[in-house]
């Protein structure tokens, strides 16, 4: 049973972050990408690490929406760059889903005027 649980989980970090490289070893897990190496002592621990990480290297200022799909088929996005408080009060948010990876750049979209409006 435990097999099958984490070759789910292993299953879904591939999936999310397809440009890395996962192998697990006696003091946890490592993601591998571009001679960048990130350790963590649990799959879940690196996960949280790599969503910190930009997808693509981007100038200083620059957003990056890094886009992934679930398991369960829904389209997730999350910005590189945190909105202000401003734009976050006035409803742009950081972290975004949809049913559809067109309906995803739509709410991505949507989520930067909203922030150009704020500011």
């Amino acid at each position: 049973m435990g097999d099958v649980v984490m070759d789910r989980l292993l299953s879904e970090a591939q999936r999310e972050f397809p440009d890395w490289t996962f192998s697990r070893h006696d003091d946890g897990w490592t993601a591998q990408r571009d001679g960048d190496d990130y350790t963590a002592s649990s799959l879940a621990a690196l996960r949280a690490t790599l969503r910190t990480i930009p997808a693509q290297v981007a100038p200083p200022g620059h957003v990056v929406w890094r886009t992934w799909e679930s398991d369960r088929g829904r389209h997730w996005a999350s910005r590189s760059i945190p909105f202000t408080k401003e734009q976050a009060d006035a409803g742009a948010h950081r972290t975004v889903d949809a049913d559809t990876a067109e309906e995803l750049q739509a709410v991505i979209s949507q989520q930067e005027l909203i922030a150009e409006t704020a500011s």
